[in-house]
């Protein structure tokens, strides 16, 4: 019987012993956080007036218009946000050769051989703003804003224009970063 106890009592003394090796501590903590979308308001001109021209002033290829400036304006930027990227978008030229650098002219019977071409103006390496291209320009922090001037023209891809009115509707998407 005493070999027994004392199998029992080292027993209970493992047992005791395992038993504070594995005793822990459970701490339940949360963690919290706000996901913002980064914003800015933009104002862009509603209409930009190309002006009147004479067909023959667009009768030969590659005649454009006068180039006619209007600037994006984006404000109350989302604080940290460094920089803005728009993407263009409007109906491509009806010609396949042209349709990736021009905008067509959406104007019922409206003058025919001549697209809208957008560039930018901001002092850096002119870009074709066509239909699907994206241009990145800078948000200021301190200002929580930043401005792309931009250049419209109408453009003769052909030489071929005819007269008439000239409308065109080009969308732009912001991705702020």
């Amino acid at each position: 019987m005493n070999k027994w106890n004392s199998s029992v009592l080292a027993l209970l003394l493992f047992a005791h012993a395992a038993a504070a090796y594995n005793d822990q501590d459970v701490v339940n903590f949360s963690v919290s956080g706000n996901i913002t979308q980064s914003v800015c308001s933009v104002t862009v001109p509603g209409r930009v007036d190309l002006g009147v021209y004479a067909r023959q002033d667009l009768a030969f290829a590659g005649a454009h218009s006068a180039n006619i400036p209007f600037t994006i304006n984006l404000t109350g930027c989302t604080q940290g946000l460094t920089r803005a990227t728009v993407t263009f978008t409007g109906m491509p030229y009806d010609d396949g050769s042209w349709g990736s650098v021009i905008y067509a002219n959406q104007a019922d019977a409206g003058a025919q051989g001549i697209g809208l071409q957008i560039y930018n103006a901001d002092g850096a390496s002119p870009v074709n703003l066509a239909n699907g291209v994206s241009y990145t320009f800078p948000v200021d922090a301190q200002t929580a804003g930043g401005n792309l001037t931009l250049i419209a023209r109408l453009y003769s891809p052909e030489g071929k224009s005819t007269a008439g009115e000239f409308s065109s509707a080009v969308t732009l998407n912001f991705i702020y970063n």
